[in-house]
């Protein structure tokens, strides 16, 4: 049995990608908290907080991701307000990730560990600063690939 690429596909190779980053973020985050509050991995609540719920969210929200990118890539028609949608969560997710990325900068440039207290709000700002601009450039974006695949088909 294969596969037909469709948006199926697209969500399971999205949650294959998203599932192995966030239980690789939780992982991360279970040893900051280790190092900060000098405790091993006490049971069934730590698992299901580092590790099972991120791998839940990655699944997910990697397989929602995929979905988008099949649908801004497509060549089938879709309805335009999926189309607007699916750009503007990709624009989302990247203005995140910048965020998220300039934000983990500021924080080993500060020497600082996200476990500990004392960080100042601004260097969190960016990441909705950077995930409003992203959504909106994003939707901007999908609006003008609809009026132009509307203009093709016509």
């Amino acid at each position: 049995m294969s596969l037909k690429p469709g948006p199926f596909l697209a969500f399971l190779i999205g949650a294959a990608a998203g599932v192995p980053l966030l239980l690789l973020l939780g992982h991360l985050m279970y040893l900051d908290k280790a190092r900060v509050t000098d405790v091993s991995l006490s049971g069934q609540a730590d698992f299901r907080d580092y590790y099972l719920q991120p791998a839940l969210l990655g699944g997910v929200a990697g397989g929602i991701i995929g979905c988008a990118v099949w649908v801004t890539q497509t060549r089938r028609r879709v309805a335009r307000g999926l189309l607007v949608f699916s750009w503007s969560l990709l624009g989302l997710v990247a203005g995140f990730a910048s965020g998220s990325a300039i934000m983990v900068a500021l924080l080993a440039s500060s020497g600082r560990s996200a476990g500990r207290m004392g960080i100042s709000p601004l260097i969190l700002l960016p990441v909705p600063a950077l995930a409003i601009v992203g959504a909106i450039t994003g939707y901007v974006i999908g609006v003008l690939k609809a009026r132009s695949r509307e203009r093709q088909e016509s």
